[in-house]
């Protein structure tokens, strides 16, 4: 792989995928101005089973700081830099989704968004959630250069190619904003939204507001006096790290030709994201179906957890709970309806409980019931068959023996 930067990473099929749109900024050390110049983008595959970078076919839409996401093992990019093109009248970055079939090696186009942000996304439930940010140029309907201010998200569904506008406020970001979302194992499901806000000196200074998924509803998370921007953040365990980042001073008051001075940082910091540790685990049976059949010599009974806890047992007809430490044989119940409950307890105190199933016991015997009936039908179709074939038979015979008349003879030789 190339030496770049602004690109998206994404990881789909246990391989990373680098791409980007071929957008660059070129600094003008006259006026210092940076000016957006397209260019040629790319898109890497790194294998870490072998340890090999793989070249595939670049993004066809020259695009900059670029957002990837993975939904049911296709790619699915925005950018969130702009650039004009000549044959779509706006700034076309704004719009534009571009999905990446990995296993075509192709790209194509999704519904465009109904408002061009500059944005941030991240998935949730199979849906990718974008976050609009502050003011950028783009051209209305009368070809005129305007401003969009209004911050929102924007949710698409991948499988139905529908954009909708979830919520109509949001925070005013600046740049080097990140969204992630925590997955509801530890921590209620909750879209984590850093960015540098609207105005701070310099842009450096980040904030974090907190975006609730089922109440569809902002609220501020205090991240504390930290002062960095071009950061990264990632989600593990459903706790929230913030790594990196560099802080940027300037040479020349403002309004002067400005080059920056560009500081980087070995920062990594963890946040408690809200409601942390008040999760119950989430308990699954598998092997019981509702209303099933089972024999009494032994009903299985696997489940399910979705992360580590330190006490599960489970209820038998409302009885008191039975610990265990796996998946157990219910054995020698009575024949009838019975039903079965599985607790989990994490090392919180949280405890979670699954769906309770009834079930059927079947007495069982030497032989089962549908067995001694299957043996006797085909003992009594045999006896019918046989019957039926005697009775063929001695008919058969009768009909083939020759008639015997007897005559009676006199002595003269007449009857």
């Amino acid at each position: 792989m190339t030496n770049n930067h602004d690109f998206a990473v994404a990881v789909c099929e246990n391989k990373i995928y680098c791409i980007n749109g071929g957008l660059t900024s070129s600094l003008n050390e006259t006026t210092g101005i940076w000016t957006d110049v397209p260019g040629e983008g790319f898109t890497w595959v790194y294998d870490p089973a072998i340890d090999t970078w793989e070249n595939k076919t670049a993004m066809p839409i020259s695009r900059g700081n670029l957002q990837a996401n993975v939904v049911d093992e296709k790619i699915y990019v925005m950018g969130s830099e702009y650039v004009y093109s000549s044959d779509i009248r706006g700034y076309v970055g704004y719009f534009i989704l571009q999905v990446y079939d990995p296993v075509e090696d192709c790209w194509g186009l999704g519904s465009s968004m109904p408002e061009g942000f500059y944005g941030y996304s991240t998935v949730y439930l199979d849906k990718i959630y974008v976050v609009g940010t502050h003011a950028e140029p783009y051209w209305n309907n009368v070809g005129n250069l305007a401003y969009k201010a209004t911050p929102m998200i924007q949710s698409y569904d991948p499988k139905k190619d529908v954009w909708t506008i979830a919520i109509t406020e949001g925070p005013r970001i600046h740049a080097g904003a990140f969204s992630v979302s925590t997955l509801g194992v530890y921590a209620p499901a909750k879209l984590y939204c850093f960015y540098n806000a609207l105005g701070a000196p310099n842009a450096q200074i980040f904030n974090c507001q907190v975006f609730d998924f089922e109440t569809q509803s902002w609220d501020n998370y205090d991240v504390g006096p930290v002062v960095c921007e071009h950061f990264a953040v990632a989600v593990l365990d459903d706790m929230v790290y913030v790594v990196g980042g560099n802080t940027v001073s300037f040479d020349a008051p403002h309004g002067a030709p400005q080059f920056p001075i560009v500081t980087n940082l070995a920062l990594t910091k963890r946040y408690v994201p809200f409601g942390y540790g008040r999760v119950a685990p989430v308990v699954s049976v598998l092997s019981l179906e509702s209303m099933g059949e089972y024999g009494s010599r032994g009903v299985p009974l696997v489940f399910n957890l979705n992360r580590p806890v330190v006490w599960m047992g489970y209820s038998l007809d409302g009885q008191a709970t039975v610990r265990v430490g796996g998946n157990v044989s219910l054995s020698g119940l009575s024949g009838g309806v019975h039903n079965v409950t599985v607790f989990a307890e994490d090392e919180y105190g949280n405890v979670g409980d699954s769906e309770t199933i009834t079930f059927v016991v079947v007495s069982e015997t030497l032989f089962p019931i549908s067995t001694v009936a299957m043996v006797v039908v085909g003992v009594v179709v045999i006896v019918c068959t046989v019957l039926f074939l005697i009775f063929r038979l001695r008919k058969n015979k009768h009909q083939k023996e020759p008639n015997h008349i007897v005559s009676i003879v006199n002595n003269d030789g007449f009857a």
